[in-house]
């Protein structure tokens, strides 16, 4: 039925940061791999932001599993990943993350 609500992928867990001079590279796991299109990583100076589409960063594709962030000027960066399906709809964002540059 069309008209039912789709059953968006949930949020991915095991959110890790490597950090490399002015490089993040930023890993998860795909909670629902099957369900999922995509992974968005929104970013943020600000503690307790919130996804929107002006601080969205980067577009993971299925499988990829990981973000890499270039350039990145020192200071503390927060994060959150949010999937989405096949038919674009949002699925549930991961708890704020954080990261430091040097």
């Amino acid at each position: 039925d069309p008209a039912k609500a789709s059953d968006p992928p949930g949020a991915p867990t095991g959110m890790d940061e490597a950090i490399n001079g002015r490089q993040a590279l930023i890993t998860w796991t795909d909670v629902d791999p099957n369900k999922m299109f995509g992974m968005c990583l929104y970013l943020s100076n600000e503690n307790g932001f919130t996804p929107a589409p002006g601080n969205l960063k980067a577009i993971a594709t299925p499988g990829d599993e990981q973000i890499v962030l270039n350039g990145l000027e020192p200071g503390t960066y927060y994060y959150r990943l949010r999937p989405f399906d096949f038919a674009g709809v949002m699925g549930t964002a991961c708890a704020q993350q954080s990261f430091t540059i040097a």
